[in-house]
């Protein structure tokens, strides 16, 4: 009982904080989206595994996952290397999870729409490593 309770005063101070911003700040007509999404400090264009197919393959060694471009897109999608381990990529998806979560921008139809695409890409994302791990482990 007092779980929920704590979760229905969250609820109302999220809310409640929502109002006074929308009636206290003036209105901006674009999203701030490198605050709102901001995932990391260095992305995929700093990281050489990520772009370059001769990494991929060298992951694929390290690991043992077999490498393929969509995996490859997967793994970019989180901001991981290639062949980096399910724990780690289950970490980084929940992490992201709850940064861009459609219930966070119930108010704001724009960012809404946008939460819930980033949202499935990246469950999709997480789906298909999981998969390719589920795979190479049964072939082991």
């Amino acid at each position: 009982m007092a779980t929920l309770f704590k979760r229905l005063v969250n609820l109302t101070r999220a809310h409640l904080y929502d109002l006074l911003e929308k009636h206290t700040s003036p209105p901006t007509r674009t999203p701030q989206w490198d605050s709102d999404f901001a995932f990391s400090e260095r992305g995929p264009a700093d990281d050489p595994s990520h772009t370059s197919a001769t990494a991929g393959a060298a992951a694929h060694a390290a690991s043992g996952l077999p490498y393929s471009e969509e995996l490859a897109r997967c793994y970019t999608l989180l901001d991981l290397p290639f062949g980096a381990p399910m724990e780690e990529v289950n970490k980084r998806w929940k992490t992201y999870l709850k940064k861009c979560h459609p219930d966070r921008y119930a108010n704001d139809p724009g960012k809404l729409t946008d939460a819930t695409e980033l949202t499935q890409a990246l469950t999709g994302a997480h789906d298909t490593i999981q998969a390719a791990w589920k795979r190479y482990q049964a072939r082991t």
